[in-house]
């Protein structure tokens, strides 16, 4: 079941939000750990090969580069308890599925990487995607095995211990296009309007049967 709890107006105003408050890397802090030094992946870097991880999906199953063969994934890295640019981008991504399956075109897979293990589980890291819709995935694993990870896609993060139990997490907003053979084709910036993005992804795929 999909649920459409945001409204266009909240959707605008949190995206213009995350625009201001986020970029693709972040300026260390004086006190709050961080990771991801490999910053953004620049266009002359793609497309990309991803080297063995293994991560876990929200079911049990391992995640390992071997999933992002196949087919087009669209994998972005946040947390569940994120205030606005999580909740944003899965519904973007939501309404941009929405608009492919309009056109009959290629559904990519939804892929959501939690940099916040120590408050994600599986089961609650399953009962959020799936709150935006059913066939999207999520996967944690350790701290090691996510930062590998995030240093591939040259995602960032940064973890507010001084906050106490509520911490936040800083985090980059790119989604990253993983192509049918496995590597990064494509990084999706900010902001993403779904119209936009399935352009975009029309547009990635059709390179790859031509």
């Amino acid at each position: 079941m999909r649920r459409n709890w945001l409204t266009p107006a909240l959707v605008l105003g949190l995206a213009a939000l995350a625009g201001a408050w986020l970029t693709t890397q972040l300026t260390p802090g004086s006190d709050a750990p961080e990771h991801g030094g490999a910053g953004e992946l620049a266009a002359d870097a793609l497309p990309r090969a991803v080297a063995p991880f293994e991560l876990a999906f929200a079911n049990g199953s391992a995640f390992t580069e071997a999933d992002l063969e196949g087919g087009w994934q669209l994998v972005f890295f946040g947390y569940t308890h994120c205030p606005d640019v999580c909740p944003t981008t899965l519904h973007n991504l939501q309404q941009t599925l929405g608009l492919l399956e309009e056109r009959e075109a290629a559904l990519p897979e939804v892929v959501f990487v939690s940099v916040d293990p120590a408050r994600d589980d599986r089961e609650q890291l399953g009962q959020y995607v799936r709150f935006f819709r059913d066939d999207f995935r999520a996967a944690t694993g350790s701290r090691d095995a996510i930062d590998h990870l995030t240093d591939q896609f040259g995602a960032v993060y940064r973890i507010n211990r001084d906050e106490g139990e509520d911490y936040t997490v800083d985090h980059s907003a790119a989604i990253a296009a993983v192509g049918p053979d496995g590597r990064i084709r494509a990084l999706l910036n900010p902001p993403h309007r779904p119209t936009a993005m399935a352009d975009r992804l029309e547009d990635l795929m059709a390179e790859e049967d031509s």
